[in-house]
């Protein structure tokens, strides 16, 4: 008997080996795929936006850093000025929820205490 050629994989296995690499469920949406091709890494990746936050206590020198911050990154930074009472250092999930949801990359929180 001759040699079979080796047969080339379906699509449908090299997706399934993608999920199983990535550790997640492979997607059964057009909209699901989407969201995990923009999540692969690319060749070229986006420019990183930042988050910069006022801490529950800020002086006003702090508040000009953070405005000069912003200032320099202004199209890629948003600046939230309001009193938030997050302390990043004893629970950083409230922020990174804050930094997923928006797709932040970079992050700046000050406070003068």
């Amino acid at each position: 008997m001759a040699p079979s050629k080796p047969s080339k994989p379906s699509p449908a296995v090299n997706e399934a080996a993608i999920a199983k690499a990535l550790g997640s469920r492979k997607p059964k949406t057009r909209k699901g795929r989407k969201i995990l091709q923009d999540r692969e890494s690319k060749i070229v990746e986006d420019p990183k936006t930042m988050l910069i936050m006022k801490g529950n206590r800020a002086s006003n020198v702090v508040m000009s850093l953070l405005r000069d911050l912003h200032r320099l990154r202004n199209p890629l930074s948003v600046l939230y000025t309001r009193e938030h009472d997050f302390h990043p250092f004893e629970d950083a999930g409230k922020l990174e929820h804050l930094c997923n949801k928006f797709d932040h990359g970079l992050f700046a929180f000050c406070s003068s205490s």
